[in-house]
């Protein structure tokens, strides 16, 4: 192995660079190129040196075009390597990317499985696995191929990273810590692992050392609205400094005004402060959250006939689990994607939510929340079986625009005659200290209701007494 290959397997890639032009290898020039994002030069030389015989620079290529956003281009260059070399892992690590990367999350899985089994020991391969894994979510399991990455590059951050970010959702926030402190001193002026540090240490009741960090992580990336929204959320859950967390989710709003959590935190914050006028009008609840009773789509004729579709369905579901990890469901069961069936019921319901949304989108189109509305979107939904006692806690989603409700059955104690079994918008968690006085708005679930709202509006669930099952369809539309 020459000391440019040398130093390109241990990812020294500025001195494979010159080792490479010192000893005019144009290949491990190219791949160098590659791994340090210089495009522009990259491009200009895989397109002197690619031939149809090598594998490698064609999974190159693949690399580049897909970082270039020319995700065609990299599925055709991975195709092409895979081609001439079916176990060439480069390519299927590349291919099982470009897939996810365009919406194909199990196809792009068995690419990443298949070249984790081929390579047990290269991190690449077992870092996209594991990713590819918490897409699917399938979060315990996708700590474990984290872990190997880990174990064959302990030096390099971004895998320690990933494998904090993986523990830390399936809230096992004592075993991230040390992964966060790892990827921090591989690259120590990375704000945005700071802010991500703070927030499990926050989870751990450590407020005080959570503070210093997300202050760290403020100043060394001052353009990151992570951290600000962190030491918000930090502030908020103690008694006092209301008005710091008001001014860190207004500088995180100013950087990114579509954070969901920075528009959520703010209502908090305006609660906190007595401003509930002002809280009134941010969350403009009795605006943006909108009850419909949509028709009943075809292929059906019946609304209750729809629904016994839908019961069937989600009961067939295999995803379907007991109080899942990292979700608000308690006292019940929850299902991953339902619109990943392409059966009757199921592709009914994406017609029913999206001609939904599309009509409360024109109605609120004018709020600011709403003019940077995406042209092209995806739906994800989940159903909710609670049973007796069943609720869900307080809480958000961020990664969505829109979100919403459908309810398929409900039990007859969920009545007028009380608020067993309502949801309530508006309260945000214990955590945050809420006055009991801050707005709130609640609404009555009844079968064939829907109700949409602003996916950064808190929101939960009262608990009732039923033999009955309470069933919920709720759903995100996102940009994609």
């Amino acid at each position: 192995m020459t000391a440019a290959e040398q130093a390109l397997a241990a990812r020294r890639y500025d001195e494979a660079l010159e080792a490479a032009r010192a000893a005019g290898d144009s290949r491990v020039e190219a791949l160098a190129l590659v791994q340090l994002r210089r495009l522009d030069e990259a491009d200009r030389l895989l397109a002197a040196i690619a031939t149809a015989e090598d594998a490698g620079l064609s999974a190159a290529l693949a690399t580049l075009r897909l970082v270039q956003g020319r995700t065609a281009d990299a599925l055709a260059a991975a195709e092409a390597a895979l081609a001439r070399d079916p176990d060439r892992v480069e390519a299927l690590v590349m291919r099982a990317q470009v897939r996810a990367a365009q919406g194909e999350i199990a196809t792009g899985l068995a690419d990443a499985e298949r070249a984790a089994a081929l390579a047990p020991g290269l991190a690449a391969a077992q870092a996209v696995h594991g990713r590819l894994l918490r897409r699917a979510e399938r979060i315990g399991e996708a700590i474990q191929p984290l872990r190997r990455a880990v174990a064959a590059e302990p030096g390099h951050g971004p895998w320690r990273a990933l494998l904090a970010e993986a523990l830390a959702e399936a809230l096992r926030f004592a075993e991230a810590e040390p992964e966060w402190r790892a990827a921090i001193a591989a690259d120590p002026g990375q704000g945005r692992l700071r802010g991500q540090l703070a927030a499990s240490l926050a989870e751990l009741g450590r407020l005080d050392e959570a503070e210093a960090e997300a202050r760290a992580g403020m100043e060394l990336a001052p353009k990151d609205p992570l951290p600000p929204l962190t030491l918000a959320s930090i502030l908020l859950a103690r008694p006092g400094d209301a008005a710091e967390a008001l001014a860190c989710c207004e500088r995180a709003l100013a950087l990114h005004p579509g954070s969901a959590r920075a528009v959520a935190l703010k209502g908090v914050a305006l609660d906190r402060l007595g401003r509930f006028d002002a809280a009134a009008a941010h969350l403009a609840m009795d605006r943006l959250v909108q009850p419909l009773r949509p028709p009943v789509p075809a292929p059906f004729d019946e609304r209750a006939d729809f629904h016994r579709a839908l019961v069937a369905g989600i009961d067939a579901d295999r995803s379907l689990a007991w109080e899942p990890a990292a979700t608000t469901t308690r006292m019940g069961y929850q299902t991953r994607n339902l619109l990943r069936h392409q059966t009757p019921e199921f592709l009914a319901l994406r017609r029913l939510i999206l001609g939904a949304v599309e009509r409360y989108v024109a109605a609120v189109r004018d709020h600011p929340w709403f003019q940077r509305f995406p042209q092209r979107v995806s739906v994800y939904a989940w159903a909710t079986v609670l049973q007796s006692g069943g609720r869900q806690l307080d809480h958000i989603h961020p990664s969505a625009t829109v979100s919403g409700v459908y309810y398929v059955a409900v039990p007859a104690v969920v009545s007028d005659r009380g608020t067993d079994g309502w949801i309530e918008f508006g309260r945000p968690p214990e955590l945050f200290h809420p006055p009991g006085d801050a707005p709130v708005r609640r609404l009555q679930p009844q079968e064939g209701l829907m109700v949409l709202f602003p996916s950064w509006l808190y929101h939960r669930t009262f608990p009732f007494e039923a033999t009955e099952r309470r069933i919920s369809i709720a759903f995100d539309v996102m940009a994609g």
